[in-house]
């Protein structure tokens, strides 16, 4: 099966992203990794995947159309300063497109869905880790229908596109299956960057540490959002360290960010950690179908997590 895939545009205009696009550029070559890495591993392993920008598949549509069996377009093939809005260039590529069509909605948070007259030009709608009630979106039944979960990836655990790079690459990562023999001497880990549209992380972070509770770990700041406490902020942490605070932890917390799954439910998992969690996870639909009590504990606010954890 062929199959033509028009990824995110990574290459941007505004010179402050360059080094950003050409990072994303690069790793794409090596394995598949970001928010779209998951969904990305998993398409690779259906058939033959042509990759190509929204402009060339445009300017090519006819040997498309004859020689491709479906098509799969990423929300994000076009970016709003670029001249044209994303909804504009995806009914434009849809419409010329007369094989079946996918849309990937790759938003953060759950609620986020593309407006109907873009869903109406599609056939399947694959979205990150949707609602589990298809009612909380205000779109027609059929397009409902058509919505297909998938999730975020472990950057703990890439895929790498050749058996070459998993070799070489792939030597740098933990060895996750390791085992530590490390006692437990914190009470509570936490590692995340300050997220740009909310304070949610930092005000329960500096909750736990009132509680009086022997931490580890922290925020890190990255100039976007709300710079919280002093005592709340610690520098980057590296890989390595990060698994062994996780290993020396009794509980560790993955807290919601931008989005209400993050990559750090999927590497606490991993990892075999004791999780807290909020409870937002129980009202989204994952494919990998973890159970509350059981993969993980949630907490429903700062007062419910204190006496959790305790």
């Amino acid at each position: 099966m062929k199959i033509l895939y028009i990824p995110r545009e990574y290459f941007r205009s505004r010179k402050k992203d360059f080094k950003k696009a050409i990072g994303g550029k690069l790793k794409r070559e090596f394995f598949f990794f970001g928010l779209e890495g998951f969904f990305d591993a998993s398409l690779y392993k259906a058939g033959e995947v042509v990759e190509m920008n929204s402009d060339k598949a445009l300017k090519n549509i006819d040997a498309i159309n004859k020689n491709f069996n479906i098509s799969v377009v990423h929300y994000a093939c076009r970016l709003r300063y670029e001249g044209q809005p994303s909804g504009e260039r995806l009914i434009e590529v849809a419409k010329n497109l007369k094989i079946p069509k996918a849309l990937f909605v790759c938003f953060d948070q759950a609620h986020d869905m593309p407006k109907e007259d873009v869903l109406n030009e599609f056939d399947i709608i694959f979205k990150r880790e949707p609602f589990k009630d298809l009612d909380r979106y205000k779109i027609s039944e059929k397009n409902k229908q058509k919505i297909i979960k998938t999730m975020l990836p472990s950057p703990l655990l890439p895929e790498f596109k050749s058996f070459i790079f998993s070799l070489t690459i792939g030597s740098l990562f933990p060895r996750l299956d390791k085992k530590i023999g490390i006692e437990a001497k914190y009470d509570v880990f936490f590692s995340g960057t300050v997220a740009a549209f909310n304070d949610y992380r930092a005000n329960i972070w500096r909750e736990v540490k009132r509680a009086g509770f022997k931490t580890a770990g922290g925020l890190q700041y990255r100039n976007r959002g709300n710079k919280p406490e002093d005592d709340l902020l610690v520098p980057e942490m590296s890989l390595k360290k990060y698994v062994k605070e996780v290993h020396r932890s009794k509980i560790c917390l993955a807290l919601s960010g931008i989005g209400e799954f993050t990559f750090r439910h999927l590497e606490l998992w991993q990892l075999g950690a004791f999780m807290i969690c909020p409870e937002v996870i129980n009202e989204l639909d994952l494919p990998i179908n973890p159970v509350d009590g059981v993969h993980f504990v949630s907490f429903s606010s700062s007062e419910d997590l204190i006496d959790k954890i305790r």
